[in-house]
């Protein structure tokens, strides 16, 4: 009986001191300052600036800059924060200093002036390596004051605290990876201030608004529901399954591509095969509703793809010069009309990924009843199709106008496995989902201390432009919210990039999206 007693006791003890362990294996075990903390790095002037990180619980944290002391006590898990006091401007490199009695650290280099946000998409992510003059303007980038942040692409499910990323001083060696809206826009505060700027580029291509914006602040207004319920489907669904088969077919067979390797035409097969001709029989093609991406159809192909459509011409407009819209198409097209080619764009063409085809059909190729419309879409890397919306897809004579989106056949004539990674369904992996950017690219940013943010989006919302218009406010007054900042905690400055004019000129004056 006793055996049994001191062996349960015994067990006991042992649980006791494994389940201890346990958890002093989770508390952290050194000092840590939180990733946004860097030799090099910009604190923000005119507000009480946070520093924080963790730390062994119940420890003592000091905190040393510029003649100030904080001290701070770490919680239950750790974490600990500290609040200097508001500074001025100052361009004389500067020491912080954290330390406890589990460790210490120093950041180098350090200045206080303005810290600006720069996010959206590739409007802001287009790089200084792209720009006009781009040499030139790298070799005169010797501006020591400014200082630039790039936050690495993580969407995340869930609000994240730590980030990758780290601050560099803006030199010719620095600054051609960096956004070139924001490196131009801190240039000119900073000579026309003559104070040092720190500039976060957190932004990604492509990506709309509303994963720019805490989930709480989607879910909880009715104007944004359809994209919640949409996002909650993806979540309850075999999309992930099918998307992680994807992903490991692509890595399996993509071999060396990388995503920026262009790969070339081989030569129209397909026409010399008569895939443009009205009497060719395509009973044996696919079919794909346009305008889409066909990865979005789950071809994650580069190469060629033909698209063939019968369109009924009325009377009225046949033997005349008719005019067609496509939208814009990525890569190259040639299109054709009763296997006449009438049009085409081609590398030589600036901007060819995003260039609406419009093209005019000859009055002796249009007769009334079924006409053959068939289009050679060559895509050379990253994504492939028809990028356009369903109004732009169109023949038309004045105002008379026949839609030509919708349903079309297609063939793959060529392919190879796409340079592009499967896009991941609406799920807290795809950067387009509702609040993965925020949660993983601002969240983890935030108390840093800021001036303001400049923004440069638009172009993945313009299909839905009415509803940007709340949407955007609404994402405003969720960053000013989120971070709370003494004394900016509503109204800290917040820049609009208005989008540039796109497209074709309408021929006469007309609603636009853009």
């Amino acid at each position: 009986m006793r055996k049994s007693l001191l062996g349960f006791l015994t067990g006991v003890m042992l649980l006791a001191v494994n389940c201890l362990a346990a958890e002093e294996a989770t508390a952290p075990a050194e000092l840590k300052v939180h990733t946004m903390f860097s030799n090099n790095m910009v604190l923000q002037r005119g507000i009480p600036v946070k520093i924080w990180g963790v730390a062994k619980p119940g420890s003592e944290v000091t905190v040393k800059f510029a003649g100030q002391e904080k001290k701070a006590k770490t919680d239950d898990k750790g974490n600990w924060m500290a609040a200097l006091d508001v500074m001025k401007e100052n361009s004389t490199p500067a020491v912080l200093e954290v330390s406890s009695d589990n460790g210490s650290t120093k950041f180098e280099n350090v200045l206080v002036g303005d810290v600006w946000i720069c996010s959206g998409q590739s409007n802001m992510e287009f790089v200084v390596n792209s720009a006009i003059n781009a040499q030139k303007e790298i070799a005169d980038a010797k501006y020591p004051e400014i200082r630039l942040f790039t936050v690495g692409k993580k969407p995340s499910g869930e609000p994240l605290k730590t980030l990758n990323g780290e601050w560099k001083v803006c030199s010719p060696e620095t600054v051609g990876g960096f956004s070139a809206v924001g490196y131009f826009f801190g240039r000119e505060l900073n000579k026309d201030l003559k104070i040092p700027v720190g500039l976060i580029n957190s932004s990604w291509g492509g990506t709309p608004a509303e994963t720019w914006t805490t989930f709480k602040t989607l879910e909880n207004d009715p104007d944004f529901s359809a994209m919640i319920e949409r996002y909650k489907a993806a979540l309850s669904s075999d999309a992930m399954d099918n998307y992680k088969k994807a992903l490991a077919a692509w890595e399996k067979e993509k071999g060396s591509r990388k995503e920026d390797d262009r790969i070339k035409d081989p030569g129209n097969k397909g026409f010399e095969q008569g895939w443009a001709k009205s009497d060719f029989n395509d009973s044996d093609w696919k079919a794909m509703k346009l305008p889409c991406m066909w990865e979005s159809q789950g071809m994650n192909i580069d190469g060629a793809v033909w698209f063939r459509k019968n369109v009924e011409i009325p009377e009225k407009m046949a033997g005349k010069d008719l005019t067609i819209t496509l939208g814009s198409i990525d890569d190259f097209d040639v299109t054709y009309f009763n296997g006449t080619q009438i049009g085409s764009i081609g590398e030589d063409t600036p901007n060819f990924w995003s260039f609406p085809r419009k093209y005019t059909i000859p009055a002796n190729l249009v007769k009334a009843g079924a006409n053959c419309l068939a289009v050679r879409v060559f895509d050379h890397f990253g994504g492939g199709g028809f990028g356009g919306q369903a109004k732009d897809m169109r023949i038309s004579l004045g105002e008379d106008a026949v839609d030509i989106s919708g349903e079309w056949k297609f063939k793959v004539e060529y392919s190879v496995v796409s340079s592009m990674r499967p896009q991941a369904p609406m799920g807290p992996d795809n950067p387009n989902a509702p609040a993965t950017l925020f949660n993983g690219m601002l969240n983890p940013i935030i108390p840093f201390g800021i001036k303001g943010a400049i923004w440069y989006q638009g172009c993945s919302n313009v299909g839905r432009a009415y509803q940007y218009r709340k949407l955007l406010p609404a994402m405003i007054n969720d960053w000013r919210n989120e971070w709370a900042q003494p004394g900016t905690a509503k109204d800290f400055p917040f820049l609009i990039v208005q989008l540039a004019n796109f497209l074709a000129p309408a021929e006469k004056p007309e609603e636009s999206a853009w």
